[in-house]
């Protein structure tokens, strides 16, 4: 189900459900007093309620110059990769199985254009994520032990906070992050050296504990 306001007259879409994939939450913040209820969808301060569970899109510092509504890649995730210890500590989510297509490497043959008789068939084969421990009875095509990787994704309001939601790149499991978690999610941000500039990536993690030190109380 999608989710619209109304903004200077046109229909804006925030996101699907409680996924505001096209809403940063300062956005929703500072642009609430303006909005006007679309039909079939909530009123314009419902999109800041707590108990209604939002996920905004993470404040991306690439993305400031973008306004609602008009977010390209509405499933963005920044990816980070994680120390052991972080990863103790930040592995949280509650990983499902990957589904794997196993198809016939070759089609059948035929002569003329008789048709086969034996169809290319196949099936699915589910394996425990690659981000737990039962993956490594499974014999792969690397010999290192699986990265420890999440993605940045989303935040979403907590106890007056606006807490870090990351997704396991692997099975696509979201997890909120608490704020000592948090913190320790921001300190790897700060260090990460891959795609982005150390600039983007101090924004990140300013951003992240950013989420951590406010008090939402009185929007709701």
């Amino acid at each position: 189900m999608g989710e619209y306001v109304n903004i200077n007259g046109e229909a804006v879409k925030l996101g699907t459900c409680e996924d505001l994939m096209y809403c940063r939450y300062e956005q929703a913040r500072d642009g609430v007093a303006s909005w006007s209820h679309q039909p079939g969808n909530g009123q314009p301060l419902d999109y800041l309620s707590e108990k209604l569970g939002w996920r905004y899109r993470f404040p991306f510092p690439d993305e400031d110059d973008i306004g609602i509504g008009c977010f390209d890649d509405h499933d963005r995730g920044v990816r980070v990769q994680l120390s052991d210890d972080a990863w103790t500590v930040l592995n949280l989510a509650d990983h499902r199985k990957v589904c794997v297509p196993v198809r016939p490497q070759h089609p059948p043959t035929t002569r003329g254009n008789k048709p086969s008789l034996h169809e290319p068939v196949g099936f699915n084969l589910f394996f425990p994520c690659p981000a737990v421990n039962g993956f490594d009875e499974y014999e792969t095509s690397h010999a290192k032990h699986t990265p420890h990787i999440v993605d940045v994704v989303q935040q979403k309001q907590v106890d007056g906070d606006l807490w870090t939601i990351l997704r396991c790149p692997w099975c696509g499991c979201l997890c909120r992050v608490p704020p000592a978690a948090g913190f320790v999610l921001a300190d790897e941000v700060a260090t990460e050296q891959c795609y982005y500039t150390k600039m983007f990536w101090a924004g990140m993690a300013h951003r992240i504990r950013d989420g951590y030190e406010i008090s939402l109380a009185d929007i709701n």
